[in-house]
């Protein structure tokens, strides 16, 4: 009976969770104490979850308190939840603590711990701190996280790093993971400056062998660092290339006969520069 009340509750508060009514979550969680019924690891990951996904920071990170103090020892959910909510409110540096505090509590970190603390520290631009984590996971025998080496590389990228986002992006493959085109966009953008073309074509064509449609961004960025003899040569010999610049220009057409039409409906995306398709290192181009 006490196992199947917990049940209940622990139902309820999830319930709850999910369509975002977090006080009424609390409500039913401290009204199984009053009722002398202990919650349970799940039912504590359900309070603590109800305050992240509300963003009610310090309230998850009050809950996740609780239920140390209480005896009931969290489990990896029970830290992810909250790492989690640190990496999307720009945390980096509660993230870690965190993670160690975790680990001093003898909670082994999984996969997803590390990655979301890489995905934290990328995000403050912490992109050696973020190397670090990704060694650490590998070093502890943890299996490869796609998530975790495209946020290296891409973190790299960003920060003009190309070689090294190179070198991360080479290794991500060969362990038998499958970047996205944004991946390889923003090692390509980091080819920039200082200009290295050779580079910006190897990762070119490493993208190209995967047959992932390059971008507009992808297109213009490689026509810019290669110049135009040797990025004509190179759409020449590739056709997935050949195919993606012609896209290209027609939805650049496209876009020209909107504006000349002059209507503000029509030019809308144009206003929305960045967020159309194709537009931006992170845009994706699907082949059809």
């Amino acid at each position: 009976e006490g196992k199947l009340s917990v049940f209940l509750f622990s139902r309820t508060i999830s319930a709850c969770t999910k369509a975002g009514r977090v006080d009424e979550a609390i409500f039913w969680f401290e009204e199984m104490q009053r009722a002398g019924i202990e919650p349970d690891t799940v039912a504590w990951n359900s309070i603590i979850n109800a305050c992240a996904r509300a963003g009610r920071a310090a309230e998850a990170e009050m809950w996740l308190g609780k239920m140390e103090a209480s005896g009931t020892t969290p489990d990896v959910v029970s830290y992810n939840i909250v790492i989690n909510l640190c990496a999307h409110t720009d945390r980096p540096q509660e993230a870690q603590n965190w993670l160690k505090q975790m680990q001093e509590a003898g909670i082994h970190p999984d996969e997803v711990t590390y990655a979301t603390v890489i995905s934290a520290l990328t995000k403050a631009n912490m992109v050696d701190e973020a190397i670090d984590m990704l060694v650490t996971m590998e070093e502890v025998g943890l299996p490869r996280n796609q998530a975790a080496y495209a946020r290296v590389v891409t973190g790299l990228g960003r920060a003009g790093r190309a070689r090294e986002a190179a070198a991360w992006l080479f290794q991500m493959e060969e362990a038998g993971l499958k970047p996205i085109a944004p991946v390889y966009n923003w090692v390509i953008a980091a080819c920039k400056k200082p200009p290295n073309p050779d580079l910006a074509e190897r990762v070119a064509r490493r993208l190209l062998g995967t047959q992932q449609m390059p971008n507009e961004f992808c297109v213009s960025t490689l026509r810019q660092i290669l110049g135009p003899e040797r990025f004509s040569a190179l759409q020449a010999e590739i056709p997935l290339l050949h195919r993606a610049v012609a896209e290209v220009e027609q939805e650049r057409r496209r876009q020209q006969g909107r504006r000349e039409e002059g209507s503000p409906e029509r030019r809308a995306p144009q206003r929305r520069k960045g967020k159309g398709k194709g537009r931006g290192p992170d845009k994706v181009n699907i082949i059809p």
